[in-house]
């Protein structure tokens, strides 16, 4: 869906929109910047250096408090992320935007900033780039590389296709029944048995994923369904013990109990299968 906001915005500063991924990028008064919408706010991003190094956070609260358009600037290594204040009308919102991006680079002029890769801070050969959806600053080779990573990994989730599931459908089995192990000792201990589903839950998601290499959502019905089965199967082991030493007074018939449960309830007290 194309932003109205980021449009205007991008044709005032001379900006390019990208409708693929509904960005702005572009150069204005010498610095790289692209603007997203996140959701709830429009953000601003640079990439900036400051005498080689990371951008100064005391600098950055002092521009931010400076500039009334901002409501604050947030900085991850050299990425420089400017929140915009959203306007009481769209018109107000693009307003700040503008304005705001204005005073920003002003600031960060008079402070000796420069463009740098997001990645290492390198100031030659950079520019901007789309990976994975969104804007970056990059070198052309970092870019290069990352490119090549994202196609490897792509081709290798794509390769992996059925045979990926069904060693997950697997990964889960196994999951399930280490979880199941879990869940039974903790029984058998007389914990409550919420930690045994916890740690079902978290072996069973880690089996699908170990096997499949990644959990999709094909991965959440079928952890659910071995969750619940290896639950089953946990708890009737459980009371077969419990079952076993009432008749019997030892546990040499707890195969028996669990494979005959329902006969022998049948043969005893009615009371009790009326209980399971």
């Amino acid at each position: 869906m194309k932003s109205k906001t980021i449009i205007a915005v991008a044709e005032s500063l001379g900006l390019k929109y990208l409708e693929d991924i509904g960005e702005a990028a572009g150069i204005f008064n010498g610095y790289y910047l692209y603007i997203r919408y996140t959701g709830k706010y429009h953000e601003c991003c640079f990439s900036l250096s400051q005498m080689g190094n990371h951008p100064s956070k005391d600098l950055m609260k002092l521009i931010s408090k400076d500039i009334k358009a901002v409501s604050t600037i947030n900085l991850s290594g050299y990425l420089t992320s400017a929140i915009i204040k959203n306007g009481f009308t769209n018109k107000g919102t693009i307003q700040n935007m503008v304005d705001g991006i204005a005073e920003l680079v002003s600031h960060f002029a008079e402070n000796g900033l420069v463009n740098c890769s997001e990645i290492d801070g390198e100031e030659e050969d950079i520019s901007l780039y789309c990976l994975s959806g969104r804007s970056h600053v990059y070198t052309r080779a970092q870019f290069d590389t990352l490119r090549m990573d994202a196609d490897e990994k792509r081709q290798k989730d794509e390769s992996r296709g059925v045979p990926g599931i069904i060693l997950g459908i697997f990964g889960a089995l196994v999951g399930a029944f280490v979880g199941a192990i879990f869940v039974f000792f903790i029984a058998r201990l007389g914990y409550v048995s919420l930690y045994g589903g916890v740690i079902m839950g978290f072996t069973t998601v880690l089996g699908y994923k170990i096997f499949a290499g990644r959990f999709g959502l094909i991965g959440i019905p079928v952890c659910l369904v071995f969750m619940a089965g290896m639950s089953y199967l946990a708890n009737r082991l459980d009371f077969a013990f419990l079952l076993s030493d009432a008749i019997h007074e030892d546990f040499s018939h707890v195969i028996d109990c669990f494979q005959y449960m329902q006969d022998i309830f049948d043969a005893n007290d009615p009371q009790v299968a009326a209980s399971y």
